[in-house]
């Protein structure tokens, strides 16, 4: 609520209060609709000050700047979509039937997010389990993620686990391709 004052206060330098009230049945529902009147609030507190004293004269530069780059992860994405599909396709044309298929992938799908380091660590799974993770592209996908979100890396740095899920993908992509072809004939 914006008491009918509110204005006249502000110009008269007074300080001047507003009330939100806010239903708590939904209690993160709420916090985050705090967090808004918090962030709203502040922002226009900011833009009150700067008004008045750039009224004496004075221009304030910010202490803290945000410089907000927006990264999009590099098609990488993309090459992981590859990698998934050939996967699917080639336990599609191995299963000779849709059960057949349903449990292939349950024992392709399950070890391969077990030694990607989904679940755990791969530094901490058994030095031959570290090797064989190198053959799943979602070990590869979940370095690129984590250096694109966390570590902000960009190509430069990210190259060999990209070449690594794109040279899987094809292999997968390219004998689920031959295998198809050859129930097509």
């Amino acid at each position: 609520m914006i008491p009918g004052d509110f204005s006249r206060r502000l110009r008269q330098g007074l300080d001047a209060e507003v009330q939100s009230l806010l239903d708590g049945s939904f209690a993160n529902t709420a916090i985050v609709a705090l967090n808004y009147v918090d962030a709203v609030t502040a922002g226009f507190t900011a833009r009150v000050q700067e008004a008045a004293l750039a009224t004496r004269g004075i221009r304030l530069q910010p202490a803290v700047r945000v410089d907000a780059r927006v990264r999009y992860n590099f098609g990488l994405s993309a090459l992981f979509l590859l990698s998934s599909l050939g996967l699917g396709l080639l336990i599609g044309v191995i299963g000779e039937n849709l059960q057949q298929a349903l449990l292939l992938s349950f024992f392709t799908i399950i070890p391969v997010m077990v030694i990607s380091g989904v679940l755990m660590p791969v530094e901490s799974m058994p030095t031959p389990i570290q090797y064989l993770s190198l053959l799943s592209p979602l070990r590869h996908y979940m370095e690129i993620g984590l250096g694109i979100f966390l570590k902000g890396v960009g190509l430069d740095v990210l190259w060999r686990p990209a070449a690594s899920m794109t040279a899987i993908g094809l292999a997968v992509l390219g004998f689920g391709l031959v295998r198809f072809r050859r129930q097509l004939a």
